[in-house]
């Protein structure tokens, strides 16, 4: 049980990110007609902060839309890529403090066995 602690912070996560940038690509795909490969490139992009590479959707003129809903993508995308991170620093220090103190439990245990046995 303890093994699948860690594991399952780190999938959700993973699945959650997923889930929002297809979620992302769709509604690119209904908003510009973008291809779903190209919104997926765009959206994953723009959270990674990597940069908006050679896309730039809602560059037409009539697309405000657009321009709005990349801009509360990135922010919100933003929030939950934090959020995701937290979670799972949160989980990483947990697991490395219950190593600690197993570490020490054992520790004390072979001295307590060395003590015993002279």
């Amino acid at each position: 049980m303890h093994g699948l602690s860690i594991l399952a912070p780190i999938l959700l996560c993973v699945a959650m990110m997923s889930i929002y940038i297809v979620v992302g690509a769709l509604t690119l795909f209904r908003l510009e007609s973008l291809p779903l490969s190209d919104g997926v490139y765009f959206c994953f992009m723009a959270l990674s902060t990597i940069g908006f590479g050679t896309l730039a959707p809602g560059t037409r003129r009539e697309s405000a839309a657009t321009t709005w809903f990349c801009s509360g993508y990135i922010m919100a995308g933003m929030a939950l890529t934090a959020m995701c991170f937290n979670v799972l620093h949160d989980e990483i220090i947990h697991r490395l403090r219950h190593m600690v103190e197993m570490q020490k439990e054992i520790k004390n245990h072979n001295e307590q066995r060395r003590f015993l046995a002279s």
